[in-house]
């Protein structure tokens, strides 16, 4: 699975921009070959929208380009955002709970750098032992690993039920990401808290 994020900062009409990219973006979206879903997250007091669709395949993700370049622009002018950046993934975990993520959700994102030589090993280990605790977790929905290999530049994303439950676990990432810095692989950096405002997940 492969990943693409459209990132808006300062938008001053989130709302709006929601609507947009839920009647025109999304239709368009599931017209191409490939495509396996999206969602919105937004941290409205930042400004600050994210659109992220999966893809079954790099070659798909790539396909989709032409198709959905065009709305960028537009959107961000529905948002009254400026002009977007736009990020690649390997989705290398990707793990839902016994509910999916759905609108109302709240979503912490941790930017990583990994090791290149060490994508994989760490892959497996939180696929393995971390993935296992959380859906454990009440409150658990959705986790996702997702890296550029050429760099290792990467992600990783957490969806909770609530607010309440994504604080609840704030204590237990701080460790995780304490133990993963340890073994020298990985490098955190900044981390965001959202608000997931929009799913499409084709049926």
């Amino acid at each position: 699975m492969h990943a693409r994020i459209i990132g808006f900062q300062g938008a001053s009409n989130i709302d709006d921009g929601v609507v947009f990219i839920r009647e025109k973006a999304t239709p368009l979206a599931r017209q191409q070959k490939g495509y396996l879903g999206l969602s919105v997250s937004v941290d409205r007091s930042a400004g600050t929208v994210n659109v992220m669709s999966s893809w079954d395949s790099e070659e798909a993700l790539k396909a989709s380009e032409a198709a959905l370049a065009g709305l960028r622009t537009e959107g961000a002018g529905v948002l009254g955002a400026g002009e977007p950046t736009v990020t690649s993934f390997e989705v290398l975990v990707n793990e839902v709970g016994d509910r999916p993520p759905s609108e109302g959700c709240r979503l912490r994102v941790v930017a990583a750098e990994v090791d290149p030589a060490r994508i994989d090993e760490e892959a497996a280990r939180m696929r393995d032992e971390v993935v296992p605790t959380l859906k454990a977790t009440p409150g658990f929905r959705s986790f996702r690993l997702m890296v550029d290999r050429s760099g290792g530049r990467g992600a990783v994303g957490i969806v909770w039920a609530d607010e309440a439950s994504l604080q609840a676990s704030e204590e237990m990432g701080k460790q995780r990401r304490q133990e993963a810095t340890a073994r020298g692989a990985i490098q955190f950096g900044d981390i965001s808290r959202r608000e997931v405002v929009f799913v499409d997940t084709p049926s």
